[in-house]
């Protein structure tokens, strides 16, 4: 009986410490990459701050979203970090007041101060899409595109 209980705990001491020491070997850290390009995808939609919370089947529908400081705050440090070369901006179209607009704005024009290039890809829209895509340095549309930009009393567009 007690070579049984001798060997059942060698034997569960064993298989705890693969447990222990197994993900720990598949979980090597990858070499980091040397230069990041960062990748935007514009909401449609932001948030200016945490919503409040419901209680957690809600919280966790809406645990990803980030917040209008959480996107300026996030281009900000990336302006500062070396192992970030650009940011291309994905626009394709925003429901945001002109406030945010000018926020998120100012913090990609931040970023280009640093000497690191902006890139914008924007799939139509208007005012909005269009003054938060004049902060790149390159504005690329595809042929097919509908730009739609209202025009002055005099004929000239607000945002030339």
């Amino acid at each position: 009986m007690r070579r049984r209980l001798l060997v059942g705990i060698t034997l569960l001491a064993a298989l705890g410490g693969a447990f222990l020491v197994f993900p720990g070997a598949c979980m090597r850290r990858r070499p980091s990459a040397q230069h990041v390009v960062l990748r935007f995808d514009v909401p449609y939609d932001i948030d200016e701050g945490e919503p409040p919370s419901r209680g957690f089947p809600y919280d966790a529908l809406f645990q990803n979203r980030m917040t209008l400081y959480d996107i300026e705050h996030a281009i900000r440090v990336a302006a500062t970090d070396d192992h970030v070369r650009a940011l291309v901006l994905h626009i394709d179209g925003i429901r945001w007041g002109w406030a945010k607009i000018a926020e998120v704005r100012a913090a990609v024009r931040y970023f280009r101060h640093h000497g690191k290039p902006v890139y914008a890809a924007l799939s139509g829209g208007g005012e909005r899409e269009y003054l938060l895509a004049s902060v790149a340095g390159r504005v690329c549309s595809p042929p097919s595109a509908v730009l739609a930009l209202d025009a002055t009393p005099d004929g000239k567009t607000l945002f030339a």
